[in-house]
């Protein structure tokens, strides 16, 4: 009775106030934000001049040209409203049953998989944009445009929607941080968003649209690789995940190391050539020494966190030539070192229709013949079923060979005299010749029977 109370302890644990509000939000998300977007759209139906504002962007001084004012903050609230609310909504409906059609069985697999192929969109998109409305102006592949004629103060419409959308992604981005599962690098990518949030809202006040533009074109276009790559991987598909992987990794350098010191080197060198840097808010002219020295720092603080990454990447990168695969280099907490995680807080991971068991030790190693071995060491967790437990392990060995995904993957599972524990022991081998990667998504299901207890692994990952 006293093990079944402990067990009862276990299975509800008491959840903090934070989180049940989190769990909330999160379940209702699409809902809660769905029904602001359309409480606004049935306001502007209705006639309430100030809907429009939410919308659609003001100012329209002359055809195509825009000023700018306080009720920016208007569309740039609804639209990280709408962010959310398209997030929630395609992650749920859209993309999650896409997620479903792979047979991605891990339920925060599928989540991860649906927040890549919305970030993915969002980048195609945007990235598109982004390039277009810098084709569109002066300052295509050239930076002395940047300051010519400054200040910058009427912009296009193109521009306008550009650059406050991008300002309300960003917004979003600071809430999707929270709620998301928490990355190894938080801190980082925090940093990151703030700065990033600071770069366009103030560069949008003093009138550097066009240096806005480049800065984000820098950011945007390299990420549709790395979310691409992301996807390949969840789904499965490791031969084209690492080729998507391989071209994040060329262009990372070039758009976010190269073409962003460029920029950040125009921003520090190039104004003093074209214009005097005074204080002058009533021709639009903010742009002074000090602010110049503002937005050099946070550009190059900005360089640092990103080259912080890049040092990931070389590692993944370093991983890839050795055989171990690619993992994501910002990925979430959760694709950590299974073993460091096991040995700070091991648990119960895998559903047994015979004896709880808990993983306690795997590992991974070559072997010849362009195969590899990953080995399972369980012990087991429940008191009351240890007799059947001691039967399976004093069997001393079981294997069964079965092929899925064209790929022959051998188990054998084998019990210690000395100890009660189980080892479960899965070999594969490629049927591509030279081939020594194994694809890092196959889930098998594997039915093993010994004396009088069955033990089915649910979902066992067999190749990290």
């Amino acid at each position: 009775m006293k093990n079944e109370t402990k067990e009862k302890k276990r299975v509800a644990p008491t959840l903090s106030k934070y989180q049940v509000l989190q769990n909330t939000l999160l379940q209702y998300e699409a809902e809660f934000s769905g029904s602001i977007v359309l409480s606004v759209i049935i306001y502007y139906l209705l006639g309430y001049p100030i809907a429009s504002q939410f919308l659609f962007i003001s100012y329209e001084v002359s055809p195509d040209k825009f000023d700018k004012g306080v009720g920016d903050a208007y569309f740039v609230f609804f639209w990280t409203i709408m962010f959310t609310f398209l997030r929630a909504s395609f992650i749920k409906y859209g993309y999650l049953p896409l997620a479903n059609y792979f047979n991605i069985a891990d339920p925060s697999k599928r989540q991860r998989v649906a927040e890549q192929i919305y970030i993915f969109a969002y980048y195609v998109v945007f990235g598109a944009a982004g390039l277009y409305v810098m084709y569109c102006n002066p300052h295509w592949l050239n930076t002395s445009q940047y300051w010519i004629d400054y200040p910058h103060i009427l912009i296009s419409r193109d521009m306008k929607y550009y650059y406050l959308m991008q300002l309300a992604f960003w917004f979003q981005q600071i809430y999707g941080l929270h709620t998301e599962k928490r990355r190894k690098d938080h801190i980082a990518m925090l940093s990151h968003h703030i700065i990033t949030i600071w770069l366009v809202g103030s560069s949008y006040y003093v009138n550097l649209t066009r240096v806005g533009n480049g800065v984000l074109c820098c950011m945007d276009l390299c990420d549709i690789f790395l979310s691409l790559a992301k996807i390949l991987k969840y789904l499965g598909f490791t031969n084209v995940c690492d080729i998507a992987f391989g071209l994040f990794a060329v262009a990372w350098p070039i758009t976010r190391h190269v073409f962003f010191s460029i920029v950040t080197w125009s921003v520090a060198v190039e104004p003093a050539r074209y214009f005097s840097l005074d204080w002058n808010p009533a021709e639009g002219k903010y742009f002074t020494p000090n602010v110049q020295k503002m937005f050099v720092t946070s550009l190059v603080l900005l360089n640092i966190i990103m080259f912080y990454w890049f040092m990931m990447i070389v590692k993944v990168i370093t991983r890839l030539f050795t055989g171990s695969g690619t993992d994501d280099p910002r990925s979430d907490d959760e694709d950590e070192n299974d073993g460091d995680e096991l040995k700070r807080k091991p648990k119960a991971r895998y559903l047994c229709d015979g004896p709880s068991i808990s993983i306690i030790h795997k590992h991974m190693r070559k072997s010849t013949h362009h195969t590899r071995q990953r080995i399972f060491r369980f012990k087991d967790t429940d008191p009351v079923s240890n007799t059947g437990f001691a039967k399976l392990r004093n069997r001393k060995s079981r294997h069964d060979q079965i092929r899925i995904g064209g790929r022959c993957i051998k188990i054998s599972v084998a019990g210690n005299h000395q100890s009660n524990r189980l080892r479960l022991t899965a070999r594969f081998k490629s049927t591509l010749t030279n081939q020594i990667f194994i694809d890092n998504r196959i889930k098998i299901m594997v039915s093993l029977t010994a004396c009088v207890v069955n033990v089915r692994l649910c979902t066992l990952d067999v190749a990290k």
